[in-house]
């Protein structure tokens, strides 16, 4: 007789060993359930888990997995239930959890890929005893300096970004200089975040910092930084398992995670060079045609040999530190409130335009209700300043042990809401203040907590503000991602999309976006488009570059469902007759044809020459190159590198494109695999990636070349 899923709990728990609920569960028959009795149940697993309820967790997902072990381990798996992370790293119930699942696998109808998905958490779960007695370790920490700790570790953060602090991924991971400012900001949210939630933050934990921290037998604060990496290098591990085709298994002492697919894990690292060289490009092309704009650093060095420099001044008691009179006069403001970007906000304003695939809005770019691009690049404007008025000062002091705790003590302002409003109100009016300040600001109670989303920290009325961090990061982007903003929100139509539409049109193709048809249901296609017998359909997914492995882990998610809609498409338009009935409906008087291409096209460059099933992955960018120009240019007095197979377009060269037969597949030639490796306590955790050497990288800027910024508005590869 079958039983529901709660008989079935219930039956198991009148066992009094796992092992005995095992024997009942193996011979059990399937269980009778609806999707919102299983949904009840996971609510209950969670429950169990996050109480330490061995029994009743055990019970539960054997109960699940008699129901609908692949409906179940699938809704698992998405809200990531079986991380060691969301249970502070106790890893005993979920062992008892998953080996007992394991255990059942023979005896039940499961799909390979849920029983290797169940294998991959079983081989973290390995680590995690020793990430639990780290984080313990941070915790006790954390909670001896309480009273100085966060502050002096965001001084210390604040610094390496004032500084540009690259880091380098070749060195030792045991090793600071092996990671940037950026893993430091991501180390000091994990932290703040553990301090928040075991030791508790007050007002007042933001007026002192530990000057010892400058002497060179101090290692506290560097260990604190090092262990918080290690943590969060084991919960980007448990995301890239959860919500990615990846794997991780044990080797000795090591737990190796790696992609199921190498494919897979070349398009992301291509993607990140392929982001980041063109971030160098747009920089080269705005400083070669924009020479005689002014720049900052040389606007503050002039106000300081003009005596700004006496209203940053050096007060001894009751600590050593600096403090900065912010002149009360229009005229200092002016520079600050001016519409004209400075060098490098030009380059901030074209990447944005360009990432928002609007390259002629630039500052007029909606990123809130009232705000701007500009606005956000103004109030960035003031942040560097005010770090540059501190790096100026500190440069009069030739003590170098005194310029450290200068530093320390005085380059993270504390600024009362009143008094930061209005400085605010200078250069934005005060609704857009008030907006900006709403979207920046980091509030207790805050679930995820990235200091470079929002680095306004508020403590009572008053606010704690890392200058640096505030001014150099990708403020605009990070501002659209923490709110859930989304710049085509306001316009009828996706930007990217009508990018890519116009970009076909201008190529000669027949379009069509947008349009509901009768699809096995009624359905929306983005674009379907047809030249020379050639048809294509596109889906279309505007998502940012993500920076971390929770916006990977989203970005993949909209390619996967992309992926399920062309199934539908492509396989509805290979009968004929369907194709005819659309195109009747389409007015198009052109011929079904046997001819059919399918592909995603993305916003961001992670994925870019993937292949999901039939469907071939391609950036907005780089397909409106192919569409457009068909060439790639080159650095030095060589002809561009053409990739038409004529002087002009035709169909067949999207066709090669979508294939495959691009430059894209020349680079990924060009990777070479490299293992990351971290050491956990007694454990190492390795990630198995890919980069490029610098012969690599050279071939890779002859493929592709520093166009000018005219031509990468256009946009361009």
């Amino acid at each position: 007789m079958s039983l529901t899923i709660q008989q079935c709990v219930t039956e198991l728990l009148e066992k009094r060993t796992i092992e005995a609920m095992l024997k009942t569960a193996s011979v059990r028959q399937r269980a009778v359930c609806t999707n919102a009795e299983i949904k009840t149940a996971i609510d209950s697993l969670s429950d169990h888990l996050q109480q330490n309820r061995h029994h009743h967790a055990v019970a539960t997902m054997l109960a699940l997995l008699l129901a609908d072990a692949d409906a179940a381990i699938s809704k698992i798996r998405r809200q990531g239930l079986l991380r060691a992370s969301r249970y502070d790293f106790r890893s005993g119930c979920l062992e008892k959890v998953v080996g007992a699942a394991l255990q059942l696998v023979p005896s039940i109808q499961i799909r390979p890929e849920r029983v290797a998905y169940l294998q991959s958490v079983q081989a973290l779960l390995t680590i995690a005893p020793q990430a639990r007695k780290l984080r313990e370790s941070l915790v006790l920490r954390l909670s001896i300096r309480k009273k100085t700790v966060l502050k002096t570790l965001l001084a210390f953060v604040n610094a390496l970004f004032s500084d540009n602090w690259m880091g380098n991924q070749h060195e030792d991971s045991d090793s600071l200089v092996h990671f940037a400012a950026e893993d430091f900001a991501s180390a000091f949210s994990l932290l703040f975040t553990l301090f928040r939630e075991d030791v508790g933050v007050e007002k007042e934990m933001w007026q002192h910092t530990d000057e010892h921290c400058v002497s060179p037998f101090e290692n506290i604060y560097t260990a604190l930084f090092l262990d918080a990496m290690r943590l969060n290098e084991l919960r980007d591990a448990e995301i890239q398992v959860d919500g990615l085709p990846y794997k991780a298994r044990v080797e000795g002492t090591t737990v190796v995670v790696s992609a199921l697919d190498i494919e897979l894990e070349k398009s992301i690292r291509l993607g990140y060079i392929q982001t980041e060289l063109q971030v160098n490009i747009r920089a080269f092309g705005v400083a070669r045609f924009t020479k005689e704009r002014p720049c900052i650093r040389e606007f503050i060095q002039q106000a300081f040999n003009a005596g700004l420099g006496e209203f940053v001044q050096l007060k001894t008691e009751p600590t050593p530190r600096l403090v900065f009179g912010i002149p009360n006069s229009p005229q200092f403001f002016e520079w600050l409130s001016t519409n004209e970007p400075y060098l490098e906000e030009v380059e901030v304003l074209l990447g944005t335009g360009i990432e928002n695939f609007q390259p002629d809005a630039g500052a007029s770019l909606r990123i809130g209700e009232k705000l701007t691009a500009l606005d956000i690049v103004k109030i960035q404007r003031l942040f560097s300043f005010i770090d540059a008025a501190f790096t100026e000062k500190l440069r009069t002091f030739e003590d170098e042990h005194l310029r450290k705790v200068l530093r320390v003590n005085s380059t993270l302002p504390v600024i009362e809401h009143d008094q930061l409003m209005k400085i605010l109100e200078v250069i934005l009016s005060k609704e857009k203040a008030e907006e900006a300040l709403n979207l920046l600001t980091l509030q207790g109670d805050e679930d995820y907590v990235d200091i470079q989303y929002r680095p306004f920290i508020k403590a009572g009325k008053w606010y704690a503000i890392p200058p640096a961090i505030a001014g150099k990061s990708n403020l605009t982007r990070n501002v659209i991602v923490a709110n859930r903003l989304k710049t085509s929100a306001t316009m009828e139509k996706d930007p990217m999309q009508e990018a890519v539409v116009r970009a076909l049109q201008q190529a000669g193709f027949m379009v069509r976006a947008n349009f509901e048809f009768n699809i096995d249901g009624k359905r929306e296609t983005d674009i379907l488009c047809w030249r020379n017998d050639e048809l294509f359909v596109f889906e279309c997914k505007n998502s940012y570059h993500p920076c971390s492995s929770h916006e990977l882990r989203t970005s993949f998610e909209h390619i996967k469902t992309a992926e399920k809609q062309l199934d539908i498409r492509l396989e509805w338009l290979t009968d004929l007759d369907n194709q005819e009935k659309l195109l009747k409906w389409l007015a198009w008087n052109i011929p079904a044809t046997q001819k059919i291409h399918t592909g995603v096209i993305t916003a961001n460059r992670l994925f870019t020459g993937y292949r999901l099933g039939a469907h071939p992955v391609r950036q907005a960018h780089e397909l409106i190159n192919v569409l457009l120009r068909g060439y790639v240019g080159r650095t030095d007095d060589k002809p561009p590198i053409r990739f038409w197979r004529e002087d002009a377009f035709q169909a067949v060269d999207l066709v090669d494109y979508l294939q495959g037969q691009s430059i894209v597949r020349s680079q990924y030639e060009l990777l070479r695999p490299f293992r990351k490796q971290v050491r956990i306590g007694t454990k190492s955790l390795a990630f198995e990636r890919y980069t490029m050497d610098l012969q690599a990288a050279g071939a890779l800027e002859q493929s592709f070349g520093v166009p000018s910024v005219s031509n990468e508005a256009a946009p361009c590869t």
